[in-house]
């Protein structure tokens, strides 16, 4: 045929929505049936003020084709409206252009397969589910260069085995992308993007060559030859999609997640992306930068590669705001978030399927409640909560903490969800108990635990011990590097201080003057009363002051006939012992008085060490009584 031209054609298509109007124009020249020479084709079709044009060399026996595709503004919801692939409401949006080069069947090298390459353009692409405020995907633009997109083998006789596609991209960018997404008990809500069933009097039931409908099976070839995937029984081979350089442009992410109560609702925005060098399915890239600002307050940036042999990757978070994720913290644990930011710098090493990580956090203004948090967090470190975030904060307020982790592919094998919860309470207790346990330890503490040590005291007298000093010492040492940690001092004599006070009451008796006529009356004691007396000194002085039989025996008659020291001396005693303890703290190391607290003393003996013992808590506000 040397030419065939069809011109001012019409074809009205209507549908559920409405009808389209497509305008088609055709020009082949020399369309020979078994000839070499391919015909020279133009096919053009126009709706509204959208065109696709074909343009190229057709052969029809074997079939081939090779030319351009041009696709001028055409709108992606009348396309899949006349096509019927989608719900008419999921699709609101989307202009597609391109600028392609196709090679086909015979005409393509191989021949059989199917290659394209060149630009395809989407703007103003739109698609929402059923509630758009639970699921929605829009972008501004999207810009795709394509290098070689081949599907080998598609055209080919049967018996030719089927090769993976192939996709190679040189740059894909997307400007504005926006995206909604919602968890809830029964999992991601997506749209869906089945049709509606036709009715019969839409579309009457499809019947094939031989007259059978097709909704029933028909009868098989028994003398078709099976074709090479499925005589090898060999799978195909994945698909491998390499992409040159992607970038993503100010894009937003809305998450919302009802398995917690209250909802939370979170995600990012200013959201950019550049990543060079993809490989998928592999997960390969020499470049990712990723920067964005969260909704709530604070920025993220992640930077890292990945090859064959591994990878690295450093997540950098700086003033993230704490108290929207209080619905996770109120359902995966005991506690409440009160309020906070976090800062973050996590690096990761990848090999293999492991990796291993550290992680640096810094926490601002961080607080936390919960009655019964509270009161298991006593039980496991032996102090409440409150005091314990008063610990680890630094002279800014800060709480900074470090936490190893490590991990393998075995970790995937459990919900996303369980593994985060996991991870968010053994960082949470590892990294509490840690400082926690120093700190028990620097003061004494029972199994390493932050239970406040006693600070040892002379008997009898408002001396600290030299371990008392070395107390007082790291005591203060924690105060001034944690400010927000306040004292309670308590004090109580004991029954070695009443018999010190009993004994040194008696030792100054025995320094005052006899007088003539009473020294002559006692000479035969004499000799006692000097042994005691030098005891009792010795006594004063913190050494032994032994005394043996008969002697030790008068000590005893002598205090017993005389009376005990008073409640108002015992008293006196504790109250100077808390007093020397606030004294070296404010002299020593500066820690005001509205930080440390004196608890009232008690006046009654008690068996014990002589001690200042100390309740940690939360440091008052200047000016609080």
């Amino acid at each position: 045929v040397g030419t065939v031209r069809v011109s001012d054609t019409q074809a009205h298509l209507f549908t559920p929505d409405g009808q389209h109007d497509v305008a088609l124009a055709l020009e082949v020249h020399d369309l020979a049936g078994d000839g070499e020479q391919p015909a020279a084709t133009k096919l053009t079709l126009a709706m509204g003020d959208a065109t696709v044009a074909l343009e190229g060399g057709t052969r029809l026996a074997p079939p081939g084709f090779a030319g351009t595709l041009t696709v001028t503004d055409l709108p992606l919801a009348d396309v899949t409206d006349i096509a019927a692939v989608l719900p008419p409401t999921v699709l609101q949006g989307g202009t597609l252009g391109a600028s392609l080069r196709l090679a086909a069947g015979s005409a393509a090298e191989p021949a059989g397969d199917v290659t394209v390459a060149g630009t395809v353009g989407l703007e103003r692409f739109t698609l929402v589910g059923d509630a758009p405020e639970l699921f929605s995907v829009a972008l501004g633009k999207l810009d795709v260069a394509i290098d070689e997109l081949r599907l080998p083998g598609v055209l080919a006789p049967p018996d030719v085995a089927r090769q993976p596609p192939i996709v190679k991209l040189a740059t894909m960018a997307l400007a504005g992308p926006s995206v909604r997404l919602t968890r809830t008990p029964e999992g991601l809500v997506l749209p869906d993007l089945a049709p509606p069933p036709r009715t019969d009097s839409e579309s009457p039931p499809a019947r094939s060559a031989a007259g059978v409908p097709e909704t029933e099976p028909a009868p098989a070839d028994a003398g078709a030859a099976p074709s090479a995937d499925a005589a090898s029984g060999a799978a195909p081979a994945p698909l491998d999609v390499t992409v040159g350089s992607l970038r993503v442009d100010d894009g937003v992410v809305r998450v919302s997640d009802r398995t917690v109560k209250p909802f939370f609702t979170g995600g990012f925005e200013a959201l950019d992306l550049e990543v060079r060098a993809l490989r998928y399915p592999a997960l390969t890239m020499e470049h990712l930068e990723l920067t964005a600002k969260s909704i709530t307050r604070g920025s993220l940036r992640v930077t890292g590669k990945r090859t064959a042999a591994g990878g690295r990757l450093e997540v950098n978070g700086k003033d993230i705001a704490l108290e929207p994720f209080n619905p996770y913290a109120t359902h995966y644990s005991p506690y409440s978030i009160s309020g906070g930011a976090l800062s973050v710098t996590s690096k990761a090493t990848i090999k293999g399927g492991a990796y291993d990580s550290t992680t640096a956090l810094t926490l601002d203004r961080f607080d936390l409640g919960g009655k019964e948090g509270d009161s298991l967090f006593k039980q496991q470190f032996g102090i409440p909560l409150e005091v314990a975030l008063a610990l680890l904060r630094d002279l800014q307020g800060r709480i900074a903490l470090d936490i190893p982790m490590a991990g393998d592919e075995r970790g995937t094998k459990v919900s996303v969800m369980t593994v985060a919860a996991q991870a968010l309470r053994a960082a949470l207790v590892n990294a509490l108990a840690s400082p926690l346990k120093l700190v028990g330890a620097a003061f004494g503490g029972a199994g390493g635990q932050a239970a406040p040590a006693p600070i040892a005291f002379a008997t009898g007298r408002a001396v600290p011990t030299g371990d008392g000093e070395k107390a007082i010492a790291a005591l203060g040492g924690l105060l001034a590097s944690r400010p927000g940690i306040g004292i309670t001092l308590l004090a109580a004599p004991t029954e070695a201080d009443a018999r010190w006070l009993a004994e040194q009451a008696l030792r100054e008796e025995l320094s005052q003057p006899q007088g003539v006529f009473g020294a002559i009356g006692n000479l035969a004691q004499r000799g006692v009363r000097e042994r005691i007396r030098l005891a009792l000194e010795a006594r004063a002085e913190g050494k032994e002051g032994a005394l043996e039989g008969d002697d030790a025996a008068t000590l005893e008659e002598w205090l017993a006939e005389r009376p005990a020291p008073s409640a108002s001396q015992l008293r006196a005693l504790a109250a100077a012992r808390i007093e020397r303890v606030a004294t070296e703290l404010r002299e020593q190391h500066g820690v005001g008085p509205e930080r440390v607290a004196q608890a009232e003393p008690a006046s009654e003996a008690r068996p014990g060490d002589a001690v200042v013992t100390f309740e940690l808590g939360a440091a008052r506000s200047r000016g609080a009584s």
